[in-house]
């Protein structure tokens, strides 16, 4: 199949395919081998740009990581200032101005302590006494009620945490200290030594700010390479450009199949960036740098068009050397062909002459000489073995005369014995005439069970005609079996073995026989059991005949004939007797009346 799918597809005259061939086997190999080579030196390129990525958003989101915990710490030393509890704890005991200027004092110090390079911090700062402290302009008058009522403070009040992070914190200090839209802040609670509250703190960071001072000694924005910050939504918090932001579907599909520690890097297609993530679990947040395919590959896409200009000129050059070095070939078998056309159509009577030409054709035409010298002598000996066929058919038909005339003679002995009431003599004539009968009929290999069974019976009768009714035969057979298909004279030799080697040397008078047929799934077995001496006995006795055990082996070698190896014939011993048992497979052939004729209306049957 795969031998006539090629010769439709390939072209049929001899150079096309020489140059289908190259193009197949050369050409289109190594444009693979390139392009997976190319792809290669990408996903290498890519990996390292994603190894590059990792380690400065790792450095990034470290560096954040260190601002959120400058946070934490600023609201530990605040939580644990005994001089700072006493004042929020008897605020009526300072003077107001005086209690303002201390507190803002410590904002300050705090400040100067931990966030000299880094961004702004402000801080918020309520006692129970309805008291307000900031370090920061407001962009609108602040009322005590109404920051005590704001998500964050509520948390930190109502007991469920002691600290509450706010990501997306509006920005509520006056648009000339600082113009950034959302801040991060960190809401806590201040308690005394008995866990009893006695203040809650907002310190504000502006990540904005921050931001951008972090990604300014990088690549900042160089040829489209962006930085962003996402949450875990995979919504845009921040990006270094303002009309940029992740593609969401892409984001989530990355962030549910990697883990978050090892850092997430991701492909978009649409887009052509690659994504680099690092994830920071104290915020919910993910770092995200995204860089552009086209500045990534910039220049193995030059090197690849080089590669491939370069590639079609060699591969050009290659194609018409190939078509020339073919035609040099072909141009001469082609001459040859018509030479050879001419010869034929002379009844192979001529022979081509040897011409200057290439080597190898003039060893075709040597060749080609030697076949039709070899086709003549192989045409006059066809012709000897057609006459030696005609004259062995004709010695086949002159033996089957004999046969016929013996058929012809018993049938004379039987009317003669009807004439003179000789049952015994005419019962063994139809029996012998049954079986030469059969024998005769060398077109039919095959017959049907019950057929096969008559001539037993047809065999049984003259052997106890023979041996004075010594023997005694039944058989058990499934009447949907009668029209099984078995090898003519199949079972004749293994009764005869039963009645020579069973019975033959027994000092019995009498013995019987047992033949039994039965399916077994797709496959025909009929058994043929005696009760005689058996195997061991029957084979310690010496040989009558020289042919001895010819009939079983001439039945295992028509069973390998027929059947190949799907027939097997075995002896086994019994208790008393031997069994011979023939598996074939099961063939049906039921027949069908037709103007008072049988026929074969089918064959069908396992095997």
């Amino acid at each position: 199949m795969m031998h006539s799918l090629l010769e439709k597809l390939l072209p049929n005259s001899l150079k096309n395919r020489l140059v289908s061939v190259f193009l197949l086997c050369i050409l289109l190999p190594l444009i693979m081998l390139s392009v997976y080579m190319f792809n290669s030196v990408e996903r290498v390129l890519q990996d390292k740009a994603n190894e590059r990525d990792r380690e400065q958003l790792f450095s990034l989101r470290q560096r954040l990581e260190d601002q959120s915990g400058i946070l934490v710490k600023t609201w530990t030393l605040m939580d644990q200032d005994p001089g700072l509890e006493d004042m929020l704890l008897h605020p009526d005991s300072y003077e107001w101005s005086e209690l303002k200027k201390r507190i803002e004092g410590k904002f300050y110090s705090i400040s100067n302590s931990f966030f000299l390079t880094g961004s702004q911090v402000y801080y918020t700062l309520l006692d129970r006494k309805g008291n307000i402290y900031t370090s920061f302009y407001p962009e609108e008058p602040i009322h005590y009620d109404r920051q005590m009522s704001e998500p964050g403070f509520q948390g930190v009040l109502r007991g469920n945490q002691r600290y509450l992070w706010v990501t997306n914190d509006t920005n509520y200090v006056k648009r000339d200290v600082n113009r950034s839209a959302r801040m991060v802040s960190l809401y806590t609670a201040l308690t005394n030594d008995y866990e009893e509250l006695f203040a809650v703190l907002r310190i504000s960071m502006d990540y904005e700010e921050w931001f951008q001072r972090a990604i300014e000694a990088s690549d900042h924005n160089a040829g489209g390479v962006y930085y962003a910050i996402a949450d875990g939504s995979g919504s845009t918090v921040l990006s270094s450009l303002p009309d940029k932001s992740l593609p969401q579907e892409s984001f989530l599909r990355a962030t549910a199949r990697t883990g978050e520690e090892s850092g997430i890097s991701w492909r978009d297609e649409q887009e052509g960036i690659l994504y680099t993530a690092a994830y920071i679990p104290s915020l919910d947040w993910y770092v995200v740098k995204g860089t552009p395919l086209s500045l990534l590959f910039a220049e193995i896409n030059q090197m690849k068009g080089r590669f491939f200009v370069l590639f079609a000129v060699f591969m050009g050059l290659a194609i018409g050397v190939t078509v020339v070095l073919s035609s040099g070939i072909t141009r001469p078998l082609f001459r040859l062909q018509r030479k050879m056309e001419i010869v034929a159509g002379s009844d192979l009577k001529a022979v081509l002459p040897e011409s200057k030409s290439t080597e190898e054709v003039q060893s075709l035409t040597r060749s080609f000489n030697r076949m039709v010298k070899d086709i003549h002598d192989l045409v006059n000996r066809l012709k000897l073995e057609e006459r030696q066929k005609q004259a062995i058919r004709f010695q086949v038909l002159l033996s089957q005369m004999n046969p016929h005339f013996l058929l012809n003679t018993l049938n004379t002995i039987k009317s003669i014995a009807m004439q003179r009431d000789q049952d015994d003599i005419h019962d063994i004539c139809v029996s012998l005439g049954k079986l030469l009968e059969s024998g005769l009929n060398l077109d039919v290999d095959l017959i049907h069970l019950k057929e096969e069974l008559g001539l037993v019976s047809a065999y049984m009768q003259i052997q106890n005609s023979r041996f004075g009714h010594r023997f005694g035969m039944d058989h058990e057979m499934d009447p949907s079996l009668h029209y099984a298909l078995i090898p003519k004279s199949s079972l004749q030799p293994l009764v005869e073995n039963a009645i020579v080697h069973g019975f033959g040397h027994s000092a019995a008078e009498s013995g019987n026989i047992r033949i039994r047929a039965y399916r077994d799934g797709e496959r025909l077995v009929i058994e043929v059991a005696d009760d005689g001496i058996g195997l061991e006995a029957a084979g310690a006795r010496p040989k009558r005949r020289a042919n001895a055990g010819v009939g079983l082996s001439n039945l295992r070698e028509r069973l390998s004939l027929l059947y190949q190896d799907r027939a097997a014939l075995s002896l086994e011993p019994l208790e008393a007797g031997t069994l011979a048992k023939l598996e074939l497979p099961l063939l049906m052939a039921t027949p069908y009346r037709k103007e008072d004729e049988a026929h074969a209306d089918r064959a069908v049957g396992g095997g």
